[in-house]
């Protein structure tokens, strides 16, 4: 990014979509992690909790408020502006003032239903409040309606003997057709039936979605093992992950409980109670330490996380920077490497998951993990290189820009190169459209002839046949790998702002101060709208 800066690096920035965020969900700001049955809706999102729900509130000290939502409230308004105090009914007719700032999440329990968005009232300065649903028996089903300002990269369902289930979301943020890239995502629920796998590839959004080839990969490894991939594609095998022995946030909270184990606890980056102009602010993570056998000279981290959907709310906003003249970016991203090349250092740098190691005097970089979406939590493995890191202690830092990212599990396993694995790739034997069209050839191989999706509500359910069981002693996971890229529909308009473009892309830090200001103002005209129950 020397000399002069081009309209296709200004229009570049179109590409933080593709490092950065797959859903675009206006002014929502939180996200969700499917786990078995749960549906965990994190965030700033704004939440529309009915009244009367039963809630569960989880304190940031580890105690529980159990019963009815209320609503929210002003707890002092002759001093205070904003709702900060969520309204709880407890032991049937007691209301209980519960501040904002002490909790951590809130759980709804309900019985069916969607999960709506709803904002409880954070005012700027309070600790954000996350929610969870626990949807007991609902389960993720394609055709669902989202709201039309929602942006997503293509969600497979897999079959699981009696239902669809949410299972994977394949190349987040591949934009446009120079960003495409192969990605690789863990089946949990896929199971054989009658001799065949069954997985729907869903277009739920207004977006034109191309996809490349789609295949399925069997791993067989040993029993009690467990098998991931890298966003290289490599395939790593884990035996023997271990938890985190601390683990602090920047704030310096204790986060080990949150982290330790892939279940319902996650940690969230917090974007709320920071000053945009405090260089401290503008970064937000967690450090971990792992004891680390003698002699051991790598190490492969093991990572369940997911993108905030205030990723998506933000990536709105940056959208529309461009203005009139977002075709004409979007033209030159496709004819400038250079341009792509620097948008995509800057989005390292600032957006993804940053990965640093402790070599006794300093952190050094060990890698960044790939956005990864909102739709899902995904499973990730990424391998630090320990040659020259003294100490029988590895501490890891795990760094980004305030509310991007969610962080369900960390373990490190140091004996992961030592399993011996097979694998097969299973091409698509059958892909029949929604208009009952086969087109399995267009996605048997990565060749450049893509298949289609171009409207929200296109389905292509998918068949690979069975290979032969596993050997004796012997596990088979499955990896889904996909190919392709998508086109949002947007409207190219307003004035080009390509100072405020110039700036995000070239100046450290630029970036978290855009989206704090963003949240901000976010927020604020979201408190000016709503009705305080008092």
């Amino acid at each position: 990014m020397k000399k002069q800066v081009s309209i296709g690096l200004l229009s570049g920035f179109v590409l933080m979509l593709v490092l950065y965020g797959c859903s675009i969900l206006g002014l929502a700001i939180g996200s969700a992690i499917d786990k078995k049955n749960t549906k965990t809706v994190a965030g700033w999102e704004v939440l529309d909790i009915p009244k009367d729900d039963n809630i569960t509130v989880i304190n940031r000290d580890g105690t529980k408020i159990r019963g009815k939502f209320k609503g929210g409230a002003i707890a002092n308004p002759a001093v205070d502006t904003s709702l900060n105090v969520v309204l709880v009914e407890v032991n049937g007719n007691q209301i209980k003032e519960v501040p904002v700032s002490d909790i951590y999440y809130v759980e709804i329990q309900r019985n069916m239903g969607k999960t709506i968005g709803f904002l409880v009232g954070l005012s700027i300065d309070a600790t954000v409040l996350v929610l969870a649903r626990e949807l007991k028996k609902e389960k993720p089903k394609p055709h669902y309606d989202p709201p039309d300002t929602i942006l997503s990269c293509p969600y497979f369902y897999s079959y699981d003997g009696s239902e669809y289930q949410l299972d994977a979301e394949l190349f987040s943020g591949s934009f446009f057709k120079s960003a495409e890239r192969p990605d690789w995502d863990n089946l949990d629920f896929l199971k054989e039936t009658n001799g065949v796998y069954r997985i729907k590839m869903v277009n739920e959004l207004e977006e034109r979605e191309y996809v490349d080839q789609v295949q399925l990969l069997a791993v067989d490894h040993p029993k009690g093992s467990r098998v991931y991939p890298a966003f290289t594609g490599k395939i790593y095998t884990f035996t023997q992950p271990q938890a985190p022995r601390t683990a602090r946030d920047f704030a310096g909270a204790d986060v080990r409980e949150h982290i330790r184990h892939n279940d319902a606890e996650y940690w969230l980056s917090n974007p709320f109670g920071r000053n945009p102009q405090k260089q401290e602010d503008l970064r937000d993570g967690v450090i971990l330490e792992f004891d680390r056998p003698a002699g051991v000279t790598s190490a492969a981290m093991l990572l369940r996380v997911q993108n905030t959907a205030w990723t998506s709310g933000l990536l709105k906003n940056l959208l529309t920077l461009p203005g009139e003249n977002l075709d004409q970016w979007y033209a030159e991203m496709e004819r400038s490497a250079e341009a792509r090349e620097a948008v995509a250092r800057a989005m390292i740098r600032e957006a993804m998951l940053r990965v640093y190691v402790w070599d006794g005097t300093k952190w050094r970089p060990a890698g960044h993990i790939w956005e990864v979406g909102a739709g899902i939590a995904k499973d990730v493995a990424h391998v630090i290189d320990l040659e020259d890191i003294p100490g029988d202690m590895l501490k890891i830092k795990l760094e980004s820009t305030p509310g991007m990212w969610m962080v369900n599990s960390v373990q490190v396993d140091f004996s992961y190169y030592n399993i011996p694995t097979t694998m097969q790739s299973i091409p698509v034997s059958k892909a029949v459209d929604q208009k009952g069209q086969d087109v399995s050839l267009m996605l048997q191989k990565a060749d450049n002839r893509y298949y289609e999706m171009p409207s929200a509500g296109d389905v292509v359910e998918l068949e690979f046949t069975a290979p032969a069981p596993p050997p004796a002693g012997m596990d088979r996971s499955f990896i889904l790998q996909g190919s392709g890229y998508y086109i949002v529909n947007m409207k190219a308009e307003g004035a080009p702002r390509m100072a405020e473009l110039r700036q995000i892309v070239e100046e450290p830090g630029a970036f978290s101060r855009f989206s704090l200001l963003s949240l901000h103002a976010e927020t604020l005209k979201y408190i000016k709208s709503i009705r305080v129950v008092q």
